[in-house]
């Protein structure tokens, strides 16, 4: 049997339509530590990464919350409760020209923005935390993370988000009682003291001078009645 050259068929052109779906954004953030006697610091350890994002502006939301709130926010009978109130607040402080800022709270900071500039804000310490008691404590409250890509860049602009929540826990240290000098002083003897009231913390502190060498000492109670 062999084959005849005019039983082949001619060749046709098939057409492949590759339509580009929408990849979901990523947040990776871990929890934030902060410890000093301010009670605050810089939200740290947070990115956000698209693959087919590119330079396209995406929409990122950081929500505070008490770390006691409930999810979701109602109670037992259904109807909506009153939320407590977090232990701290959040400032943009990021000199970043490129982000679109939608709303900036004490609570909520939202905005457009490409995920490098994203990036950016959190690498050069753009927002800052602070807790609104500064009293020497630990305080625990939750970061919301949201992050929506406005479908880029997918053929039908279908969007995806990603969601994160964090702990943030502020430890509020002591005061520390202290002074610079900037040339050497020298002394011969002093003793001087005095109380100063923190948040209704009290501190006793002395500074002493003797022979050249000043040494400080501090004290704490309540404040009395």
């Amino acid at each position: 049997m062999t084959d005849r050259p005019d039983y082949l068929m001619p060749p046709s052109t098939v057409t492949i339509n590759i339509i580009p779906v929408n990849d979901p954004p990523v947040i990776t953030a871990t929890d934030i530590s902060i410890s000093n006697d301010v009670g605050s610091g810089s939200l740290s350890g947070i990115s956000v990464f698209d693959v087919d994002a590119g330079d396209n502006k995406i929409f990122i939301s950081l929500t505070l919350l008490s770390a006691s709130s409930p999810s979701p926010p109602i109670n037992s009978t259904g109807a909506n409760q009153t939320l407590p109130a977090p232990h701290g607040r959040l400032q943009l402080v990021s000199s970043n020209n490129n982000l679109a800022v939608i709303a900036s709270s004490a609570t909520s900071i939202s905005f457009n923005a490409s995920q490098s500039d994203i990036n950016d804000v959190f690498i050069n310490n753009g927002i800052i935390y602070s807790v609104v008691d500064s009293v020497a404590d630990t305080y625990t409250d939750t970061l919301s993370i949201y992050v929506n890509d406005y479908g880029h860049s997918g053929a039908q602009l279908r969007p995806l988000h990603d969601t994160r929540n964090v702990t943030i826990t502020t430890t509020v240290t002591e005061p520390s009682l202290g002074f610079l000098l900037s040339t050497p002083v020298a002394v011969a003897s002093a003793v001087v003291g005095g109380a100063v009231a923190f948040g209704g913390v009290m501190a006793v502190y002395k500074v002493m001078a003797a022979k050249g060498i000043i040494s400080a000492g501090q004290t704490w109670g309540p404040v009395p009645e």
